[in-house]
């Protein structure tokens, strides 16, 4: 009773703290940027063409995806990466849905209900729909299936759902395909354009030329200063256009499970193995104690760990109890169900296989002899290892030669009768198409299958191994206070400190780091220089530090310095050698004569094409073939810098070339060839018009 009236007398007073606290969050979360109370536009997963995507729209559509995929699947639940796949899935339908829904308002585009009637139902139906009422015994669309279909479907609400669903995109589908035979009728080629392509594929040119490569002027005598990098930069900036990016470093700290984890786990299935061999009910022991729920299904030999395999095809009892056996990350305890008889024999044999060395008989007959020298060798040395050292199947040497279980037929006709006529421990020698067999039985033919109860327990780390981990994250955590001491408190706990680069909002792994979209979402709420807490990833505990962050647009030059210098290195070493040039054409007149000042010789093309500007040995060099095609015969040209090397050249003259009569083909061709890639590349354009802004990172 003083309890009670000691809360009584102090309720007040906690009621009224509460409210003080609850007041305090509420008004501080008025400032906060991410406020759920004033901060309404943060709570929006995207933007696209200006149409704001709520989190609250984008999840309800999204529990109708899951909900659909379910029934679909005949399932009960979503794994997450399933649960990405439909978020994908749905924000690339809201792209189409606004996207293409203002280009068909614009165009008057429209699918009516009579097409859709049409569609499904007029004298050549939907190929989907075809496919959906095709007669068993026929194999043929069924019309009148479909009619009692679409006459009965409010009697199945189940079937009448994925019905629907199926018009609906039956229609965008449809209304899609009509914009886009839009935008392929407008494409158009000119008689002047087909020339073009018609003699830029047919039309050769022969020149001599001189070049001097730009590999081999080093680095050292021209290296570019800060300012001509930044000069460059800030003349080309159009050339750096960036994605928004993240750059992160991270350590990261596994949990696995320790010895004493596993020690434990086979403990409690030791401790089980008396109550598992004298339950009556087998399948809801196994329900209650194990990770995997009990099979009902009758198994083939090899489908269970060979131990299980190895005692219970011999034995019938049903109380015997095996393991704990270790198998694929579980201990595993089981005893037999039922075991039957199968119409199936399955067999199971080690194989080394010799192939011929040729194709003559001799070496077949060589072949055989070495396969029967093993023989007599595995009669005093392990198989496996003779089958590892020797045998040219490659895929069963690393199993020792095991072939693993197997039925009559999935062997060649010769195999398969020698094996059939083999028991334990026999070996044999036999030919087949692809070489010679030693074969030995390792265990007898069977006709049986069986069913077990199996309890499993699947081998993971502790509470107090999570515990001890996350406490050595923590204790790295605490000394780091800038970014600066990340490298230095990796070393020093002797961690290995990783980078990911270039990470994107929708990335779902990093350089190193899968299933990490809680550091990727950490890494775009934050500002450079954050470090985060200790992040939970998949039985990781990750550290992260956000060294880098990049916005969409023109990339810093710091982010591209390298690859600017790349570009600056290039023209200065090309004006390094064009001075050469020039001087050389003081005294030398002839591309004989400026080749011999140049140390060079006179290199000769005589098939140079527009279409394919290639330098062999160098690579692709478009502006020189420009200068080439645009010369007068016989005239020495001006050096020209190319992307390789500074050439300069005398055209010898072009291929003869009959001007085309008839242009139909060339403009079918082309026009067919860009109407390939049009519907890719109007739906790039439209979302880069669109200026889409996707902040899922934000949610998921």
């Amino acid at each position: 009773m003083a309890a009670i009236g000691t809360i009584r007398k102090y309720s007040g007073i906690a009621v009224g703290a509460i409210f003080i606290s609850i007041l305090a969050f509420i008004i501080s979360d008025a400032f906060q940027s991410n406020s759920i109370f004033f901060g309404r536009n943060k709570m929006v997963v995207g933007v696209i063409d200006g149409e704001k995507i709520s989190y609250q729209e984008f999840l309800s559509r999204l529990d109708v995806e899951i909900d659909k995929h379910m029934k679909q699947t005949q399932s009960s639940s979503v794994d997450e990466t399933t649960r990405d796949q439909l978020r994908e899935r749905l924000w690339n339908k809201y792209q189409d849905e606004i996207i293409y829904n203002r280009e068909y308002e614009a165009l008057g585009l429209a699918f009516s209900s009579e097409e859709l009637s049409y569609t499904v139902s007029g004298p050549n139906p939907h190929p989907a729909v075809q496919s959906f009422f095709t007669n068993p015994k026929t194999q043929q669309f069924d019309r009148n299936l479909l009619v009692n279909f679409l006459k009965n479907m409010d009697q199945y609400p189940e079937y009448k759902e994925i019905w629907l669903d199926f018009e609906e995109e039956l229609a965008k589908e449809t209304l899609k395909q009509k914009y886009f035979d839009l935008v392929k009728s407008g494409f158009y080629l000119t008689n002047l354009e087909a020339k073009d392509i018609y003699y830029a594929k047919n039309k050769f040119a022969s020149f001599d030329y001189v070049m001097l490569p730009l590999r081999d002027v080093a680095d050292s005598l021209v290296e570019p200063t800060d300012a001509e990098i930044e000069k460059y930069y800030k003349k080309h900036k159009e050339k750096y256009k960036t994605e928004e990016s993240r750059t992160i470093d991270y350590v990261y700290f596994d949990v696995n499970p320790t010895k004493e984890d596993s020690l434990t786990l086979f403990n409690q299935l030791l401790q089980l193995r008396e109550e598992f061999k004298n339950t009556k009910n087998d399948s809801l022991f196994v329900n209650v104690h194990s990770d995997e729920q009990f099979d009902t299904q009758y198994r083939k030999p090899g489908y269970y760990a060979k131990e299980f395999d190895n005692v219970f095809f011999t034995i019938d009892s049903k109380d015997t109890v095996i393991g704990p056996i270790f198998d694929k990350g579980f201990y595993r305890i089981a005893k037999l169900v039922d075991k039957k008889a199968d119409s199936i024999t399955y067999y199971r044999v080690s194989h080394i296989l010799i192939k011929p060395k040729g194709a003559t008989n001799q070496d077949t007959l060589d072949a055989l002899k070495r396969a029967r020298e093993l023989m007599a060798e595995a009669r005093t040395t392990d198989f496996s290892e003779l089958a590892i050292r020797y045998s040219d199947d490659k895929g069963s040497a690393i199993r020792g030669g095991d072939l693993e279980w197997f039925k009559d037929g999935d062997m060649v006709k010769p195999f398969m009768e020698a094996v059939k006529r083999m028991k334990k421990g026999d070996m044999t020698v036999v030919k087949s198409e692809f070489g010679a067999h030693l074969i030995k039985c390792t265990n007898n033919p069977n006709t049986k299958v069986i069913r077990l109860a199996v309890v499993s327990k699947r081998i993971e780390p502790s509470p107090s191994t999570y515990q001890d981990i996350y406490a050595k994250a923590v204790k790295f955590r605490s000394k780091i206070k800038k970014v600066e001491d990340f490298e230095n408190a990796a070393r020093e706990m002797e961690l290995n400190k990783m980078n990911a680069p270039e990470v994107r909002p929708v990335d779902r792994d990093i350089a190193g780091l899968p299933n990490a979209k809680v550091v990727v979402s950490w890494a775009y709420r934050e500002k450079k220089g954050a470090i985060s807490d200790v992040l939970d990833v998949e039985n990781r505990y990750v550290v992260a530090a956000l060294t880098e962050v990049y916005f969409k647009g023109t990339a810093p030059l710091e982010k591209v310095k390298e690859q600017v210098k790349q570009e600056v290195l290039k023209e200065k070493k090309q004006q390094y050698l064009l001075k050469k040039f020039e001087e050389v054409q003081k005294s030398a007149n002839s591309i004989e004569d400026i080749a011999k000042a140049l140390g060079r010789g006179v290199e000769k093309i005589t098939n140079a094409s527009f279409e394919m500007p290639f330098i062999t040995g160098l690579g692709e060099e478009k502006l020189l073939m420009g200068y080439v095609f645009g010369s007068e015969k016989g005239k020495l040209s001006q050096p020209i810098p190319g992307e390789n090397a500074v050439y300069q050249f005398v055209l010898k003259g072009f291929s003869d070339v009959q001007e085309p009569k008839d242009l139909s083909d060339i403009k079918k061709d082309k026009i067919s060839s860009m109407q390939s890639m049009s519907q890719y590349t109007a739906m790039e354009a439209l979302k880069e018009l669109a200026d889409i802004k996707d902040l899922r990172y934000k949610f998921f």
